[in-house]
């Protein structure tokens, strides 16, 4: 199985491509996500919202509508136009299946922390 549509081109704009192509979507962070949004012709007030809100790949797998009210997209046509776009890049068969095969080590990143 497979994170991506059909392939990962398909989902975005032509100059966004090489940035993103190379990545699983779900392991994608905040920062990427958001440009991807941006690249796919979202506001960058969404982009930013999703950064804000520390919306990365992952998260957004199991986001919903009620998620977008409460990250300040009230705007019921951009809610959908998000679900929509994220429903294109994680696929038609269904979110929980870009879940499926990933590995675990990946989606942890330690970072130091402070003595």
């Amino acid at each position: 199985a497979t994170c991506f549509s059909e392939d990962v081109s398909n989902a975005m704009s032509s100059e966004c491509r090489g940035e993103f192509f190379h990545l699983s979507p779900v392991y994608w962070n905040e920062s990427e996500l958001a440009r991807w949004l941006e690249c796919r012709g979202l506001p960058p007030c969404i982009a930013r919202s999703f950064e804000d809100h520390l919306v990365n790949g992952l998260l957004a797998v199991d986001l919903r509508v009620e998620d977008l009210h409460l990250m300040g997209i009230h705007n019921e046509l951009h809610r959908r136009r998000v679900m929509l776009e994220l429903r294109h890049l994680y696929g038609p068969e269904g979110w929980e299946e870009a879940l499926h095969g990933l590995d675990p080590e990946q989606l942890v990143q330690p970072t130091a922390l402070p003595p």
